[in-house]
């Protein structure tokens, strides 16, 4: 699966749109909190879920993890941001990287 994701973060066949639409909410929100979670390891898995699903309500937390100390969450928020592929993102990346896109004539 590449590029943008539309699918959601798990659900019952049997749902209807509304039921999971509500219970991607909740678990998107979910994901969102475990960002800032004490444990590394919460943080880099919950960093990966926006990205699988390309959601991009979690892009401004995800930003946050680009500066967290554990070095397998930022890798994480990175992956997740490209998959999301939202240009608010390009500045807080060329930031943690020190990368400067070179305009077109230059």
């Amino acid at each position: 699966m590449g590029g943008k994701g539309t699918g959601d973060l798990g659900h019952d066949s049997r749902d209807g749109p509304d039921d999971r639409e509500s219970r991607n909410n909740s678990r998107l929100e979910h994901f969102i909190r475990m960002l800032s979670d004490e444990n590394e390891e919460s943080r880099w898995k919950s960093a990966e879920a926006p990205g699988r699903v390309g959601d991009p309500r979690a892009m401004d937390d995800l930003i946050g993890t680009l500066w967290d100390d554990d070095a397998r969450v930022r890798f994480k928020a990175v992956w997740a941001l490209g998959r999301i592929a939202e240009k608010r993102a390009y500045a807080p990346l060329q930031r943690l990287t020190g990368w400067r896109m070179k305009k077109p004539g230059r």
